[in-house]
């Protein structure tokens, strides 16, 4: 699915990977499906639809349709930030020594997909569909 609107035509595919501190196994069955659940429901908050998400006990997978004001960056430090406060608030031993501060690692993967889609592209520029072609 495209984002659309009268100037902007969008599909913006991230895959998003980020892992626990010092990728420590911390996430337990319960946790993963917490959070999986919460960042499902903060994705729709913000107009990110969720193609896949994976939640292990060292680290987390997110594929995300993402609109385009929103910057790569952005998404990755709303979801760690948001979901690094939910989990302190519901399971605050994640956060006990001699594990740390801080739930998730500093860094994190973002790659996009290599779609394209030339008929999107096509009614876009007011041009006919491919499949129907002028002489």
């Amino acid at each position: 699915m495209a984002d659309y609107n009268e100037r902007v035509i969008a599909r913006l595919t991230y895959h998003i990977g980020w892992a626990t501190y010092k990728r420590q196994d911390v996430l337990s069955k319960a946790v993963c499906a917490h959070l999986e659940k919460f960042l499902v429901e903060k994705c729709l908050a913000y107009g990110i639809i969720i193609g896949k998400i994976h939640a292990r006990s060292r680290f987390v997978y997110v594929s995300a349709q993402c609109p385009p004001k929103e910057a790569p960056a952005k998404v990755v430090q709303l979801l760690k930030g948001a979901s690094s406060r939910v989990l302190r608030a519901d399971y605050p031993h994640l956060f006990e020594p001699p594990l740390s501060e801080s739930l998730w690692e500093r860094g994190y993967y973002i790659a996009t997909t290599g779609e394209f889609c030339g008929d999107e592209l096509r009614k876009f520029l007011g041009l006919p569909p491919a499949s129907v072609r002028r002489v």
